[in-house]
């Protein structure tokens, strides 16, 4: 089992989508995929990757703190 500073080091070295969403627990995942589709449909439509930066930094620091 990783110590709450692995798990910190490891959100902070991969910002990825699929790392956030491993640190995530299980209820969280169901939230995370339903506003990561959003704010990709989002993004496509507009053009614009700000609704997607904007969730991610959301679930990294929700990851994060459950720790």
């Amino acid at each position: 089992m990783r110590t709450p500073d692995q798990i910190v080091e490891a959100l902070n070295g991969d910002r990825s989508p699929r790392n956030i969403r491993a640190y995530l627990p299980p209820a969280d995942r169901v939230h995370f995929d339903k506003g990561y589709r959003q704010a990709m449909a989002k993004a496509t439509e507009e053009l614009d990757l700000s609704p997607v930066n904007d969730l991610l930094a959301h679930w990294w620091h929700m990851a994060a703190l459950r720790i």
